[in-house]
């Protein structure tokens, strides 16, 4: 005799489903973080209508990456103190393939907490994109348009961050940045809601 199905059932179903196809992002540590600012990251972002997303990458030669990283996080020495964007990215390039079978690790896309994570009013986390865009320049009665690529970046607050790096999947980070005062006073993006 089979139990009949409940609406939670197909909740909690629809729920795992959405976990089997979802990406992860690597976070990186620039900087020596405590892990108590990691498992806030964690904690703010498993409120969020994304979850926890983070793959903590520890250093350059880990074997595994945990999708998603779970509190606790234990002390660890960053391999990858004072990396630049192209160290990260090459990195991502060799570790993270947008062919791989998900879930995988976003390979467009990565977290960095850096020194400058903890010198705001409230912690926040560092938003890395490599883009293609496009750049109209007027020349008198032409539009030139300028294809550009390279890395984009944004600070976030720790609250919302999961859920901005996925929408950055969708829209060009570039596409965020447009349009004025989108950044407060201390150089952090303005999320919505």
């Amino acid at each position: 005799m089979s139990l009949p199905v409940t609406e939670t059932d197909v909740d909690v179903q629809s729920a795992r489903d959405k976990i089997v196809d979802a990406d992860y992002y690597a976070l990186f540590c620039t900087a020596q973080v405590q892990p108590e600012v990691i498992e806030d990251l964690l904690k703010q972002s498993s409120s969020t209508e994304a979850g926890n997303i983070w793959s903590l990458i520890r250093t350059p030669n880990q074997s595994g990456f945990h999708k998603p990283t779970q509190s606790p996080v234990s002390e660890f020495e960053s391999g990858f103190i004072d990396a630049t964007f192209d160290e990260l990215g090459d990195f991502r390039l060799e570790h993270f393939q947008a062919t791989a079978p998900r879930p995988r690790i976003q390979p467009n896309n990565f977290a960095i907490l850096d020194a400058r994570s903890l010198t705001t009013s409230q912690p926040t986390v560092l938003i890395v994109k490599w883009e293609l865009w496009v750049e109209h320049k007027d020349l008198e009665d032409d539009i030139d348009l300028l294809e550009k690529e390279g890395w984009q970046s944004v600070r976030v607050r720790f609250k919302g961050a999961a859920d901005f790096i996925v929408r950055v999947d969708y829209l060009p980070l570039e596409e965020h940045l447009e349009g004025g005062d989108v950044c407060d006073e201390e150089g952090v993006y303005k999320l919505l809601g």
